[in-house]
């Protein structure tokens, strides 16, 4: 039970160690943390993070805060860092997968929406664009809100984030005694709420919503329990090595540790199915 509660713990702490984003885009002065949330050398979004976390999860949940200082583990409030550390080390390996801004998407007042992937195709010559983005706008199945256009005004993106802070700290607040149940909760509302809102835009080329950075963060959290102190500590100074202080990779350093397993599932047969069912009563066969 002891080892179910840790592994919960360190996924609830992934799952919203950068969820401040929000928050902090919603706002007129971005760059400045929380009132009530001052740490100097905490990056302001995480102060945002910690402040989500301390106002809208419920109380016996509490301990997940210290994802919030997972660019600071050594600050963090907690008796044992090792929540701070884990989460520091699955953030940055969830950070991999984050393009470095190119020259063509620079720009001194990005747009805080999400570039559609279709902007990152190249044919032959043809020069990259970042014209077309995700509007800022809970998922529903409609066109208006899956298809995407011209990025938005400054104000129309921020009242978009400002719809989607209120929308998640009520889903946050929500009294559900199961763990479980209360992080495929959340989970399910970040898909609903985050699936277009960026994990990074101003040095990364935003195609990667906090959605999935969060999830991975989440699942590989979970993973970590499991790594004694020293292992912990040696692959986060490993991974931080690996990187230049631009964020690039660097080639002289290498990871020589697995740590986690991806596995994918799929089952099989399902098109070569739907490929044999006949126009006469289709739907319920379908639904079959």
């Amino acid at each position: 039970k002891k080892e179910r509660e840790k592994i919960f713990n360190a996924a609830l702490a992934g799952l919203l160690h950068d969820v401040g984003k929000i928050g902090q885009r919603a706002k007129d002065d971005p760059w400045n943390p929380p009132d009530d949330v001052r740490d100097g050398e905490q990056p302001v979004h995480a102060a945002w993070s910690i402040r989500f976390i301390q106002s809208c999860v419920p109380k016996k949940y509490q301990v997940v805060v210290a994802g919030g200082y997972h660019h600071r583990p050594e600050r963090s409030p907690a008796q044992d860092k090792a929540m701070s550390e884990l989460v520091a080390l699955a953030d940055k390996l969830s950070a991999g997968e984050r393009s470095d801004l190119t020259e063509k998407y620079k720009s001194k007042n990005p747009p805080q929406q999400m570039v559609s992937i279709f902007d990152r195709i190249n044919f032959g010559e043809q020069v990259e664009q970042a014209q077309n983005y995700l509007p800022l706008k809970p998922l529903t199945l409609n066109e208006q809100v899956i298809f995407p256009s011209s990025a938005q005004p400054k104000e129309k993106q921020k009242d978009g984030y400002e719809r989607l802070r209120f929308d998640l700290e009520q889903a946050a607040k929500c009294e559900i005694a199961d763990p479980e149940t209360y992080l495929e909760y959340l989970l399910n509302t970040m898909l609903r709420l985050t699936w277009c809102v960026p994990s990074a835009y101003y040095h990364s080329v935003p195609d990667v919503s906090l959605y999935d950075h969060s999830r991975i963060t989440a699942a590989l959290a979970a993973c970590f329990v499991s790594l004694d102190n020293d292992t912990r500590n040696a692959t986060l100074d490993a991974v931080e090595s690996a990187f230049k202080s631009d964020g690039k990779v660097n080639d002289d350093a290498r990871m020589s540790r697995e740590i986690a397993l991806l596995v994918g599932g799929d089952f099989s047969g399902i098109q070569s199915f739907i490929y044999t069912i006949t126009s006469k009563g289709a739907a319920s066969a379908l639904r079959g």
